[in-house]
């Protein structure tokens, strides 16, 4: 499959998703389409991702993307065009996934959709899925001249530093490896970090400052609340349905 698939995908993903949504996920960047194509081209077996595709006089109007888990197949993506919505397309894709799991023997489908998105939530709750879970999505700024200091602390390094500078040209995101912590580089606007730990870790504040001192931090999380200058920027739900 050619470039321009993952390009067509990624444009279905622009249109069905917030400003704000998009930088709290890898899509922000147009290089994202590059990692699409090479996840579409790939053998399933190795990946778990499976995709289904709908055209419309050879153009693709919609798509589903599916991750085998452990217990459970997740639905990552579903688009479809603006302009094709409300022509039972999204159902189509949808049961695509249903059968997907009838031959790998998963009886139940989970997904994640962000707060705004009230269409897509009704969607899927008409079709029976329950919420199990919430998970809140804060902006951490940056601490200011984290990189003045005298001493910089040199014990710790990105490690992965080649790979990781690679990896994001040619797919927008990465994650670097810093010491023992694995931190993601989403987009031009944010490092994912997946504990607060790191905010008191001063050698990793200042490398990643040194790295990008305009990313904030994003951190995702179950509490409702955290303290310390966090701002609340979205928050999603996971849902389940069980077939």
């Amino acid at each position: 499959m050619n470039q321009e698939l993952g390009e067509d995908m990624l444009r279905l993903i622009h249109q069905g998703m917030t400003e704000d949504n998009l930088k709290a996920t890898i899509y922000y960047n147009n290089q994202c389409s590059n990692y699409l194509t090479s996840l579409v081209n790939s053998n399933s077996i190795i990946t778990n991702y499976y995709y289904f595709f709908k055209y419309e006089d050879d153009k693709l109007i919609g798509f589903s993307e599916w991750r085998k888990l452990k217990n459970s197949l997740f639905l990552n993506n579903i688009y479809v065009d603006e302009k094709q919505q409300g022509k039972g397309i999204g159902k189509l894709l949808f049961e695509k996934g249903v059968s997907l799991c009838n031959k790998l023997g998963i009886n139940n489908i989970t997904l994640d959709v962000f707060l705004n998105s009230t269409k897509a939530h009704k969607w899927y709750q008409n079709m029976g899925f329950k919420e199990i879970s919430q998970a809140y999505y804060y902006k951490i700024p940056m601490p200011n001249n984290i990189t003045d200091e005298k001493n910089v602390h040199e014990d710790i390094f990105i490690s992965n530093y080649p790979q990781a500078a690679l990896l994001e040209k040619e797919f927008g995101f990465t994650i670097i490896q810093l010491g023992n912590e694995s931190i993601g580089i989403l987009n031009p606007y944010y490092f994912r970090i997946n504990n607060l730990k790191i905010l008191s870790n001063k050698a990793i504040m200042q490398k990643l400052s040194l790295f990008n001192s305009h990313r904030d931090l994003l951190f995702i999380s179950e509490e409702k609340r955290l303290q310390g200058g966090a701002i609340l920027k979205t928050k999603s739900y996971r849902l389940k349905l069980i077939l």
